[in-house]
């Protein structure tokens, strides 16, 4: 299934289809509106669009959550949730490696750590920038502000 739009960006669709799966499964969403995917700047949307799937595979198949959060924006795209958390042996596996290849492919950052409330799982890539946000990560143990 090809997943994209007229102006062949991946990023919207896949954003209304993660967030349509989620809610399917019994999650409440929190996400930005599939527009704001033209805040990730359009080089960058492939990878955003690849990061979220990902990780919404893994919220789906392993995770267990109740609550899942994406965020996105010029600097980054962030997958959180308040799952049962990443295993030490998926942590170390191939899946955590193969983004973080993809991500440094694109130079990029991964960052993997805890989700939301500091349970579950967090992912994020960031892709640069020089704002305080973007300097200091998305996820709970670089920043407090996703414990809610």
């Amino acid at each position: 299934v090809e997943i994209s739009d007229d102006s062949g960006s991946v990023a919207a669709p896949t954003l209304l289809n993660a967030i349509e799966a989620l809610r399917d499964a019994g999650m409440a969403v929190e996400a930005p509106p599939p527009g704001a995917v033209t805040e990730v700047p359009e080089r960058r949307r492939a990878l955003a669009a690849w990061i979220v799937r990902e990780a919404v595979t893994n919220v789906l198949r392993h995770a267990g959550a109740r609550r899942v959060r994406i965020s996105l924006d010029a600097h980054h795209v962030a997958v959180l949730d308040d799952g049962a958390g990443l295993p030490a042996s998926v942590a170390a596996g191939v899946g955590p490696r193969t983004l973080a290849e993809r991500a440094a492919a694109e130079g990029a950052r991964l960052e993997v750590g805890p989700g939301l409330g500091g349970a579950g799982t967090g992912v994020a890539v960031h892709w640069g920038g020089t704002t305080p946000e973007a300097a200091r990560g998305v996820l709970p143990a670089a920043e407090g502000r996703m414990d809610a």
